[in-house]
């Protein structure tokens, strides 16, 4: 047991050790390393950019959640890290460099960007230091301070202003994965309560995200994170939610594990295969149903909806009960994308193949894949609302994936000229807050593109050559020559 924690605590580290990046890159880690000890005490400059980051992060003029839906919606994590960070010098440390980096750059104010810089480095040394003490790495004030320094590489980068494609992206991953493995360490047991609670609740999110982006499962996917953590707390419509989106990557995995060539296994072997795969799909897809539908009752509750019947759609009530709320409802249509586009994928795969699949068709008819077209059309339409003046840059922040799957979705399927992908380019190019956000896409878009592939999803030719890549369109063109 002892080296099964001294392992984990060590991948952990090692999530956390940035290396093998490139010199010239602008982002954190080029930070001087060695500085004086900090103090425990903030400075006044310290005080003032935690307060202007707040609340510039935080929506302000928002509707709020009615007495129904409010606090299942709400973003409790928010108090955890500035809790934490009042009485812990790592988190504190994360935290201010994160307030240094957004507001720098927000303010093209070269001066804050290098002091968040300088903090980040010196969060990295103590997190790093932190872990190899077996108390301290299972500690909140670790968890947040990994957790904080992922969200630092949400506002590394600056859209407008790059000349080349940063490596935030894929350290947000490494960030990701070094807070999971952490969270694997401590065990399920010890995310049940106060804030390690929180703290677990909105790493899975993340987690989420990661696995989709990998196209791998999570290591919170699993039976136990399912349901210990709630030992002792209720499950929200978000927790829902995210038990649905956390089980994506995995299921992306199966896809991308399809035998292939088709000559090297069994047929019966691949029907199996893709049988199992639908079946998944078709459990998910009821689920997400049903999630929809609790949602909309509770919009009924409110007095939002008249009745939820079939002709009720999320798209009414998306923008009416505050950002916590819009994010679900983008996430939810997120999910409905990846989901039924990579199954069509799959059929068009099986239908243009030799593959004698008479079961598997008769299963087909009877489970009609939904068409993704309108999910991906609801985030095209509303993806603006992120980057209203009162969105704050938690709206930057939460745009990243649901705009992510969308553009890679029109670009794979050659709809790179279509209205709803120009218009999501215009917004990022054009809306000042979405820089954050138009950054972080361009880097992430690299990580699971082969070398060959590599380049600036700003060009469209190039994005449209990783999109396909990523979301197996020339996987499935292969397998059916």
């Amino acid at each position: 047991m002892q080296k099964e924690e001294e392992r984990l605590r060590s991948e952990a580290s090692h999530m956390l050790a940035i290396s093998d990046l490139d010199a010239s890159d602008p982002g954190p880690h080029t930070a001087p390393a060695a500085a004086s000890q900090r103090s425990l005490n903030r400075t006044i400059l310290e005080i003032e950019i935690d307060e202007i980051f707040w609340t510039t992060y935080m929506p302000t003029n928002d509707p709020g959640c009615s007495s129904i839906i409010d606090g299942v919606v709400s973003l409790p994590w928010v108090s955890t890290l500035r809790a934490l960070a009042s009485r812990e010098s790592t988190t504190r440390l994360a935290l201010d460099a994160c307030g240094f980096m957004a507001i720098g750059n927000w303010r093209d104010d070269g001066r804050l960007l290098q002091q968040g810089l300088m903090l980040y480095s010196r969060a990295l040394h103590e997190a790093n230091k932190a872990l190899r003490d077996p108390v301290q790495a299972q500690s909140d004030d670790v968890l947040a301070t990994v957790r904080i320094l992922g969200m630092c590489e949400m506002f590394r980068g600056d859209g407008t202003r790059e000349a080349k494609v940063t490596s935030q992206g894929t350290d947000w991953l490494r960030h990701v994965e070094g807070t999971e493995k952490l969270l694997e360490w401590r065990g399920p047991e010890n995310c049940s309560a106060e804030h390690g609670h929180e703290l677990f609740v909105d790493c899975r999110a993340s987690a989420a995200v990661s696995g989709m982006t990998r196209r791998r499962s999570s290591l919170l996917s699993t039976a136990r994170w399912a349901s210990i953590p709630w030992a002792t707390s209720r499950r929200t419509i978000r927790d829902k939610l995210m038990d649905l989106m956390i089980v994506m990557g995995g299921l992306l995995n199966l896809h991308d594990n399809l035998k292939n060539p088709l000559r090297d296994c069994h047929v019966s072997t691949l029907e199996q295969q893709c049988r199992e795969i639908m079946t998944y799909t078709v459990h998910l897809n009821l689920k997400l149903q049903a999630w929809k539908q609790n949602v909309l009752e509770l919009c009924v509750d409110s007095g939002d909806l008249a009745a939820a019947g079939p002709l009720a759609t999320l798209a009414d009530v998306c923008m009416n009960h505050g950002y916590g709320f819009f994010q679900l409802v983008m996430q939810y249509w997120s999910i409905h994308l990846v989901l039924h586009s990579t199954t069509w994928l799959m059929l068009r795969w099986m239908a243009q193949s030799d593959i004698p699949s008479t079961t598997l068709a008769e299963f087909v008819r009877a489970n009609p894949t939904p068409d993704p077209q309108p999910y991906a059309a609801c985030i095209a339409n509303h993806c603006h609302h992120y980057f209203r003046p009162e969105a704050g840059l938690y709206g930057t922040q939460h745009a990243s994936w649901p705009m992510a799957a969308t553009l890679h979705y029109y670009a794979a399927t050659g709809q790179a000229d279509s209205p709803e992908f120009e218009t999501m380019r215009r917004i990022l190019r054009e809306m000042k807050s979405a820089r954050f956000t138009s950054a972080f896409l361009v880097s992430i878009a690299n990580h699971p593109a082969p070398p060959q592939l590599k380049g600036d999803a700003r060009n469209t030719k190039e994005l449209v050559e990783m999109a396909k890549h990523w979301w197996g369109v020339d996987k499935a063109d292969n397998r059916a020559s």
